[in-house]
């Protein structure tokens, strides 16, 4: 045998390997675009107010009393911290963790955190809330914290001094020592002070003031709670309900809600579209374009081109790519459609630094790891925009005003 077999050759780079990618057109910075109209400060992960209010109680620790300045490990102070504030949610009946009810359900009371970890185990808090904080107000662009709110918080930790010191020394040490501090071992010292800080009215009322935006961006998490409570799991039908309760009254973002409806449907179309294309490997574009005369894509299209009316959007280089597709279906070119979708996803990957996983080799399309399924169902989910993929914030909206406001509104 030889020991170089000719049948063997070196790795091609040309060869197409699939990379995860999420969001592999790039729709998110579009539709968060638009949704931040309804929605100015919301992410869509941050669907607790306990942990906005941990994120800003934790900073405000760090400035002025647990952080030792000398010790120079923020990433381990804030790991430590969210793990704490996480168990302390946990045990509290009536509280959701914010991110780490996995890691806290298998481990319990025998929970261990340490302050090099770099898993996210019940850590998230900074990552998934702060940039909220930072939208509304609440934190500058250098994450201090404002005024207001440490004047609120330092009612509640002058009346926990002991606790905070006894906190403080443990975690210092457990930084400097690279050990693990035990939540269980906290619990029911910080207990008081965490359930202080959840309640106190004064912290509710700033976020009432600065979570939701403005009057009519309250009004508009309002209505979309009231669409959750009425049952509507549906997004589409969602914000069909919020559309005839703004058309009762004055409302200064009517045409911010059109946007929604301009918006979601096309991009919808155009994940499912690019689906339909990860499923014809092969196929020539030609032969992928047929299959597109009968779908929706020419009025959805025409819906999104609707849109360049808004200058912001217009100019915006986000949009450009999606206004060009747009103007594809809506002329009914599929073939350059289908090869422009494939196109902006390469596009799309390379900013990433990741590798597409579908592209085209002389008119054929090549796919990494084609989808496997019935081609008809794909053709056929693009016969209807419904249902909408994206809910522009509509959701969190409508949990974070009913854990302010409940029912009342």
């Amino acid at each position: 045998m030889p020991t170089d077999p000719y049948f063997f050759t070196s790795v091609d780079d040309k060869i197409i390997q699939s990379d995860s990618i999420r969001d592999p057109l790039g729709i998110q910075p579009v539709w968060s675009t638009i949704g931040r109209r309804l929605v100015p400060c919301l992410s869509g992960s941050a669907w607790q107010i306990e942990g906005i209010i941990a994120v800003m109680a934790i900073q405000g620790l760090a400035e002025e009393r647990l952080r030792d300045p000398a010790n120079k490990d923020e990433s381990g102070y804030w790991r430590l911290m969210e793990g704490l504030v996480e168990y302390h949610l946990f045990q509290t009946e009536g509280r959701e963790p914010c991110h780490g009810k996995r890691a806290l359900e298998a481990n319990g009371e025998k929970l261990e955190l340490s302050p090099n970890d770099t898993r996210t185990l019940c850590t998230g808090l900074r990552q998934y809330y702060r940039g909220t904080c930072v939208r509304a107000g609440m934190l500058d662009k250098v994450y201090t914290v404002n005024s207001s709110w440490r004047d609120a918080m330092n009612t509640v930790f002058n009346n926990h001094t002991q606790a905070i010191k006894k906190l403080g020394k443990a975690l210092n040490h457990a930084i400097e020592e690279q050990e693990p501090v035990r939540p269980a071992e906290h619990f029911e010292d910080l207990k008081q002070q965490w359930e202080a800080l959840f309640e106190n009215p004064e912290i509710r009322e700033l976020l009432k003031q600065r979570l939701l935006g403005n009057t009519d961006q309250t009004r508009f998490a309002l209505w979309a709670y009231e669409s959750r409570e009425s049952g509507n799991d549906d997004t589409h039908a969602r914000f069909e309900q919020i559309k005839q309760e703004s058309d009762k009254e004055p409302w200064s973002l009517a045409n911010d809600l059109e946007a929604v409806f301009r918006c979601a449907p096309f991009i919808s179309l155009l994940e499912r579209l690019l689906n339909l294309l990860l499923a014809l490997d092969g196929d020539t574009v030609e032969a992928a374009a047929e299959k597109l005369s009968t779908t929706v894509l020419r009025e959805e299209g025409a819906r999104f081109l609707g849109l360049r009316n808004i200058d912001s959007l217009n100019t915006n280089r986000r949009f450009r790519p999606f206004f060009e597709l747009a103007e594809y279906a809506n002329h009914e070119e599929w073939s350059k459609l289908a090869s422009q979708v494939i196109e902006h996803h390469q596009s799309v990957a390379q900013e990433r630094g990741k590798k597409p996983f579908i592209q085209i080799d002389n008119d054929q399309i090549v796919v990494g790891d084609p989808i496997l399924g019935n081609t008809k169902e794909l053709v056929d989910s693009l016969k209807s925009p419904e249902p909408w993929h994206y809910d522009f914030y509509a959701s969190v909206a409508a949990s974070i005003h009913g854990q302010l406001y409940g029912a009342q509104g």
